[in-house]
């Protein structure tokens, strides 16, 4: 979806674009991953446990939802969320760009 945004967007012509950005330090010693790369890590911690695994992430950050849902399925786990982001896929479903269009793609809800 970010490819497509970019290229969607950039039709627009735009004057300027705002973005959160959590990374201001000088010195940061976090890495930069692609997407895969954050897929091959997840599967590599996912799959070297027989626990629960649980991830945090924006819960918005459509392709990192789709990273932890292919982890999810690769290591043989079952993808859960809350209500909240539940809702957002299936406002989603409709979208031919998503990769949660159908039900079958939808993760579990699980909610408090």
């Amino acid at each position: 979806m970010t490819e497509e945004f970019v290229e969607k967007a950039s039709r627009e012509k735009p004057i300027a674009m705002l973005c959160e950005g959590t990374r201001v330090a000088e010195h940061d010693p976090r890495v930069n991953m692609s997407e895969e790369g954050v897929r091959e890590a997840g599967k590599k911690l996912v799959s070297g446990s027989k626990e629960m695994a649980i991830v945090s992430f924006y819960p918005k950050d459509v392709d990192r939802m789709r990273t932890f849902r292919d982890v999810a399925r690769a290591t043989n786990r079952r993808f859960v969320v809350s209500a909240k982001v539940a809702n957002l896929l299936e406002a989603l479903k409709g979208d031919p760009g998503s990769a949660f269009r159908t039900r079958s793609t939808i993760p579990t809800c699980w909610s408090t």
